[in-house]
C-alpha cells in the first residue's frame, strides 16, 4: 500500500485516474489516495490506467477549482461513500464539465443535492455502481425528483440518461431550463408526458421507449409543435400506448434522421411527407393501427436505408408509376409483413443491390420468383474474395405466407450471405435445388406447407450452421438420411405431414442442442428410440415453454419430442 504525496498543481484541468483496463502484470499495484496524488509541476493530463486505486474520502480534490474534466473509473470509493456528504469536495468543482464515477463499488443515494451547484456540467456516469434510492418494486428501480434535480437551470447540460428509473406522471416542464441539451434517453420510466418537447431547440437525440405516453400525439396536443425541434435526427416512442393521429409537423423536422413509432395504438393514415424528408434513412411504424395506401413509386423516391411497415392495416400498393431505371433508392431492409401486397414481386426489386433484409410476409403476392435477380448482385452475393467474406453482412428473405408458385430459382444459390430463408404456405413445386449447397451460413430453413417433391434434400447436409429446419407440409418421400445427426447446431426439427418411411436415424438422438422435434404423419416404421440421453436440451430443460437462442426463430410451445409411427 502506498501514499501519494500531495502536490497537484491548482491550474490542473484534466485529472484522470483509471484502472478499468486491468494489466495482470501490474494487478499487485495498490495506491491509497488519502492525500493529493504528487504531479509535475505544469501537468496538463495524469493517467494511471492500471492496478488498484481506492480512497477513503475526497477531499484531495478540495482546491482544484478550476478542474474540468475528472474521471475516476474503477477507483474502489466504497469507503468513501460511506458518509453522506462524500461528493460534497466533488461540488466545488465549480468548472467540471464532466464527471465519470463508473465502477467505483459506490454505494447509498445518487448524491444529487450535492451536485446541484456543478451547473457546466455536460455529462455525468455513474454506471455499475450500487446506487440506490426508495425502492417501489422488485426491479430495484430507483425514484428521481426531476423537479428537485432541475430547480437549477443546467444551463450547459448536454446528455441526460435516465432511463428505468421512476420520475413521476410526467416529465416537468422545468427540464426546458436545460437548453443546451442535445441527447435525452427516458426509457423505462413509466413517464406519461411529453412537455420535454418545450423550448429543446437544440436537442438532436430524443428517446423516450417503453413508457406510459398514452396521450393522442396530434399538433394540438402536444404542447409544443414538433416542428420546434429544429435540430432532432434521432426520435424513438416505441411501445409507449400513443394514439391518435401521427402530427404532420414532424415533416417539419428538416433534420431527422430516425424515427420509430412502432408498437403503439396511432391510427389514420401515414403521412406521406415523412417519406420526403430529406435525410430520413431509418422509418419503423410497424405495430400500428394505421390505414391508407402506399405507393412503391413514393417510397422510390425517399432515400430511407430502412423501411419497416409490418402489422400495420397499411397497404403497400404495388402501383405503376415506379421508375425503372432510379437507382438513388438503395434500402437495406424492407420489413412488409401483413401491407396487403397484391400481383407479382415488383420488377424494381432486381435494381435494389444494397438489400440485406427483405420480409414481405403474410401477403397476396403471387407468379413464380423470378424477378428476385439480386441474388444475383453485390449486396446478396459477396465476392470470393476472403476480404469480401470478412466484410460481408448477414442476410434474411421471408415470403412465407403467398401465394407465389413455380420453382426455388437456381440463382438463389448466389447469395452466399444468407442466414435466414422461409418460403413456407406458398404454392411452390419441385425439388429443393443443388445450387443451394453454396450457403454454407444458412441458420434457417423453412419450406413447410408447399408441394415440394422427391426424397429429403441431399443439399441440407452442407448447412452444417443449420438451426431451424422445417419441411412439414410436403410430398417429400424416402428415408431419412444418417446426415442429419451430424447437424449438431439444430434446435428445431419438423419433418411432419410428408411421406417419409423407414426407420427414425439413431444419429436424431444424438442432438445434444434439439428442443422440439416433430415426425408425426409420416410413413415411419420400426421401434421408437429408447434412448434420449443425447438430447441434453431436451431432457434439461422440459418445463420451458420457448425455444432458447436464435432471433428469427419460430416459437414453439414446450420443448417435445413428437413421433408418430403407421
Amino acid at each position: 500500500m502506498r501514499s501519494i504525496v500531495p502536490s497537484i498543481p491548482l491550474t490542473v484541468l484534466y485529472f484522470i485516474l483509471s484502472c478499468a483496463n486491468l494489466v495482470p502484470d501490474y494487478s499487485s499495484v495498490s495506491v491509497s489516495l488519502t492525500l493529493q496524488p504528487k504531479l509535475d509541476v505544469g501537468t496538463f493530463v495524469s493517467f494511471i490506467s492500471c492496478g488498484y486505486l481506492s480512497s477513503p474520502n475526497l477531499r484531495w480534490l478540495e482546491g482544484l477549482r478550476k478542474l474540468r474534466y475528472l474521471v475516476m473509473t474503477g477507483v474502489d470509493l466504497s469507503k468513501s461513500s460511506e458518509s453522506f456528504h462524500w461528493a460534497k469536495p466533488v461540488s466545488r468543482l465549480s468548472n467540471l464539465i464532466l464527471l465519470q464515477l463508473s465502477n467505483c463499488n459506490i454505494s447509498g443515494r445518487i448524491p444529487i443535492g450535492q451536485l446541484l451547484n456543478l451547473t457546466s456540467l455536460s455529462v455525468v456516469d455513474m454506471h455499475s455502481n450500487i446506487l440506490r434510492s426508495t425502492i417501489l418494486d422488485i426491479n430495484l428501480a430507483m425514484t428521481i425528483n426531476l423537479v428537485s434535480m432541475f430547480s437549477a437551470s443546467w444551463s450547459k447540460l448536454k446528455f441526460l440518461d435516465i432511463s428505468f428509473t421512476h420520475v413521476g406522471r410526467t416529465l416537468p416542464p422545468s427540464l426546458s431550463n436545460s437548453t443546451s441539451l442535445t441527447f435525452f434517453q427516458a426509457d423505462g420510466c413509466r413517464s406519461k408526458g411529453l412537455y420535454l418537447l418545450q423550448l429543446q431547440k437544440k436537442l438532436r437525440s430524443l428517446t423516450l421507449n417503453d413508457n406510459n405516453i398514452t396521450v393522442q400525439l396530434r399538433d394540438s396536443l402536444v404542447p409544443v409543435s414538433m416542428s420546434s425541434l429544429i435540430s432532432l435526427q434521432y426520435l424513438s416512442l416505441i411501445q409507449n400506448g400513443l394514439r391518435g393521429y401521427i402530427p404532420t409537423s414532424i415533416c417539419q423536422i428538416l433534420s431527422l434522421e430516425y424515427l420509430n413509432i412502432e408498437w403503439n395504438d396511432l391510427t389514420g393514415r401515414l403521412p406521406l411527407c415523412i417519406l420526403q424528408l430529406p435525410k430520413l434513412s431509418y422509418l419503423s411504424v410497424n405495430k400500428n393501427n394505421l390505414n391508407g395506401n402506399v405507393p412503391l413509386s413514393l417510397l422510390q423516391k425517399s432515400r430511407l436505408d430502412l423501411i419497416s411497415f409490418g402489422i400495420n392495416g397499411l397497404s403497400v400498393e404495388n402501383d405503376d408509376h415506379y421508375q425503372h431505371g432510379v437507382q438513388s433508392f438503395q434500402p437495406k431492409v424492407l420489413e412488409f409483413t401483413s401491407c396487403n401486397m397484391r400481383g407479382e414481386i415488383p420488377e424494381f426489386f432486381s435494381n435494389l443491390t444494397s438489400l440485406m433484409i427483405l420480409i414481405l410476409v403474410n401477403n397476396s403476392l403471387s407468379g413464380a420468383i423470378l424477378y428476385l435477380l439480386l441474388f444475383s448482385l453485390p449486396a446478396l452475393s459477396p465476392l470470393n474474395s476472403s476480404a469480401d467474406r470478412r466484410n460481408s453482412s448477414n442476410q434474411v428473405l421471408d415470403l412465407s405466407n403467398n401465394s407465389l408458385s413455380g420453382t426455388i430459382p437456381h440463382s438463389l444459390g448466389n447469395c452466399k450471405s444468407l442466414i435466414y430463408l422461409s418460403l413456407g404456405q406458398n404454392m411452390l413445386t419441385g425439388s429443393v435445388p443443388e445450387v443451394l449447397e453454396r450457403i454454407t451460413s444458412l441458420r434457417y430453413l423453412d419450406l413447410n406447407g408447399n408441394e415440394f417433391e422427391g426424397s429429403f434434400p441431399t443439399v441440407i447436409e452442407k448447412f452444417q450452421e443449420l438451426e431451424i429446419l422445417n419441411l412439414a407440409g410436403n410430398r417429400f418421400k424416402g428415408r431419412i438420411p444418417k446426415f442429419i445427426g451430424d447437424l449438431q447446431h439444430l434446435r428445431i426439427l419438423v419433418l411432419a405431414s410428408n411421406s417419409f418411411n423407414e426407420s427414425i436415424p439413431e444419429g436424431v438422438m444424438k442432438l445434444e442442442n434439439l428442443q422440439f422435434i416433430s415426425l408425426s404423419r409420416n410413413k415411419l416404421s420400426g421401434p421408437i428410440p429408447e434412448n434420449l440421453e443425447g438430447l441434453k436440451k431436451m431432457t434439461k430443460t422440459q418445463n420451458q415453454t420457448t425455444i432458447e437462442g436464435y432471433y428469427y426463430s419460430l416459437t414453439f410451445t414446450g420443448a417435445q419430442s413428437e413421433i408418430v409411427t403407421k
